[in-house]
């Protein structure tokens, strides 16, 4: 007798990285035939290798941005599911409805609970509907710098403006005067439209060192919602996170209670179904304030994975496909941290380092998980984001889990571009770090990287540990020593010298060891012709020129803003390293790389 044909259903991923490997995982768990697609620069990717169909596409442009190939790539690969991932088109109703159009499921919430929590002035008034708390905003979207400055006479500086259709801290500007209102509002504006396609901005009261604190919540479409537990992510860099931890440490029962009726309320009014995440600061006095809502899986939900014991991933998938949700809230065991492994350079403003990942080792053993998207022999282009992997590190106290974290960070290896490890290498062990939650001083706070720890001695400590990390370990045979010829008493003697001693000693050496000089992640270098005077500046890594402060002629001085190029989702302004005339000017809109000259200095 012939044995019956059982179905498979195929779930299309929208995303790459470790996102896509995450959700591969997850999908092949509960029986699912998984489909990708790629760029060239990704075909050695584990994801494509992992999953069950993948389609190379074009890579003139980000793929995973344009809605209408991804659909077509899922119904040529037959699948009957799209997960998004955590990409921008993840909180995009129109591709929502554009994947169901199609006659596939999506994994995720309803277009309409996503347009209504994605707009940050509708979420808000939400928010507001519901009693969750709120610190004073605009009542909708500003049309331009009188509507600030009118908004900040009433309440006072600092003031943020924030991408309506945006998060992850891209077309948000704080703004702590009136001279800082016009051009930090075009910038908030460039920047949106191109991350988000929309320009509109809101304005709301900023506090001043507050917490960044959050809710992971699951919903069903039966009504259920469960707020899974907390986390803090408060260790940032230009309002984008680094660093989490689960749950949050030192919330007292009012502010949980507050955070988790906030939370649940605002999901319910609006009929969410699947992963969100609400986010708040939490004050330095204490006061709660609800900042955002996620539609979508987070990067750190690995960290509330781990103290929860919930996959927060396969969750998702059961709800898509109408399974209830019975989870108790706040019910977490020890503490979890996640370190986001980023291809940036924290000594130098965590500038994006492009190349290739020459050598890769993932630390292992008891309380260690590693999410990763990359290998040795990866591509790290400009093209996509920064990160690379997540290790997540786990204790029964914050101390141990710390204390572990230090253990797992020694044994992560990432050679062939600058990483954050070092970064937090030098965290780990921080005494104001280590207390944060405890009550003691005031703690960390979402500026508290850039403007206490790297300002207050981190810098040198990072720089330190970035050091010790392009040297190989002794014995390993990693070295690639330099052959040099000495004189010793008239006879010629061979003597290998390691490349990491040579780095170390340069910056003491002649002119010709010394790197170029690197003013605020620009390269500066006097020009190569004799025929040509001035200095060159070229672009500090490879991306897209995004705006052009000057003209050609324009005489500036030391500190001016020249260009903006975005590399890796990120904007970076280079100012100028002295005082000049500018001339043979890059264009808006061009690509660039660390050998593209953007302007000369006469």
């Amino acid at each position: 007798m012939t044995a019956p044909i059982v179905h498979t259903p195929a779930v299309f991923i929208a995303n790459r990285g470790e996102i896509a490997v995450r959700v591969i995982r997850a999908a092949t768990d509960l029986g699912y035939r998984t489909a990708v697609v790629y760029v060239e620069a990704d075909s050695d990717a584990p994801y494509v290798a992992m999953a069950t169909h993948a389609e190379l596409v074009g890579s003139g442009a980000n793929p995973f941005l344009d809605a209408e190939l991804l659909v077509a790539a899922a119904v040529r690969a037959g699948a009957e599911l799209l997960h998004p991932g955590y990409g921008f088109l993840a909180e995009d109703a129109d591709f929502a409805r554009r994947v169901e159009a199609a006659g596939l499921c999506w994994v995720g919430p309803g277009a309409e609970a996503i347009a209504a929590l994605g707009d940050k002035t509708s979420a808000r008034t939400i928010a507001r509907a519901v009693g969750a708390p709120l610190v004073r905003g605009s009542d909708g979207p500003v049309a331009g710098p009188d509507d600030i400055r009118d908004f900040a006479d009433r309440v006072g500086y600092p003031v943020a403006v924030k991408a309506s259709h945006g998060g992850g801290g891209r077309g948000m500007r704080v703004i702590g005067s009136q001279a800082d209102i016009e051009p930090l509002f075009t910038a908030a504006r460039n920047e949106a439209l191109a991350a988000f396609g929309d320009a509109e901005c809101f304005v709301e009261q900023y506090l001043d060192r507050p917490r960044h604190v959050e809710t992971q919540c699951l919903a069903d479409a039966h009504g259920n919602v469960s707020v899974v537990g907390t986390r803090d992510c408060s260790l940032q860099r230009r309002h984008q996170k680094l660093l989490e931890e689960a749950p949050a440490p030192g919330l007292t029962d009012a502010q949980l209670e507050t955070l988790t009726t906030a939370s649940r309320d605002i999901l319910r009014h609006v009929g969410y179904r699947g992963a969100a995440t609400c986010e708040f600061l939490v004050s330095r006095d204490g006061v709660v304030s609800f900042l955002e809502v996620n539609t979508r899986i987070q990067v750190e939900h690995t960290v509330t994975e781990v103290v929860s014991g919930i996959d927060l991933v396969e969750q998702q998938f059961r709800i898509a496909r109408g399974e209830q949700v019975r989870f108790p809230d706040n019910r977490s065991r020890g503490t979890a941290f996640e370190y986001r492994v980023n291809s940036e350079d924290p000594a130098n403003g965590f500038l994006p380092s492009t190349g290739v990942i020459t050598r890769y080792a993932e630390p292992s053993g008891p309380w260690v998980r590693v999410d990763s998207g990359v290998r040795a022999g990866s591509d790290v282009s400009g093209m996509f984001d920064s990160m690379l992997a997540k290790l997540v590190v786990t204790g029964s106290t914050r101390e141990q889990a710390l204390d572990r974290s230090r253990r797992a960070l020694g044994e992560f290896v990432v050679e062939g571009v600058r990483t954050t490890l070092p970064l937090f290498t030098a965290l780990v062990d921080d005494p104001v770090f280590r207390a944060h939650g405890s009550g003691t001083g005031e703690g960390i706070h979402t500026n508290w990287v850039e403007r206490d720890f790297l300002t207050g001695g981190g810098l040198e400590q990072v720089a330190s540990h970035q050091d010790d990390a392009s040297e190989p370990p002794s014995g390993t045979g990693q070295a690639t020593p330099a052959g040099v010829v000495i004189r010793v008493d008239g006879r010629e003697m061979s003597l290998e010298v390691p490349d990491a001693f040579l780095r170390r000693i340069a910056s003491l050496g002649s002119p010709a060891l010394r790197p170029a000089p690197r003013l605020a992640g620009v390269n500066v270098r006097d020009a190569a012709s004799p025929q040509v005077t001035g200095r060159v500046v070229s672009a500090p890594a490879q991306g897209i020129v995004v705006a052009v402060h000057v003209s050609e002629g324009t005489d500036v001085h030391e500190g001016d803003p020249l260009v903006t190029i975005e590399v890796m989702k990120m904007e970076h302004t280079i100012r100028a390293p002295g005082d000049g005339r500018v001339e043979h000017l890059v264009g808006l809109g061009e690509q660039v790389s660390p050998s593209t000259p953007l302007l000369r200095l006469v």
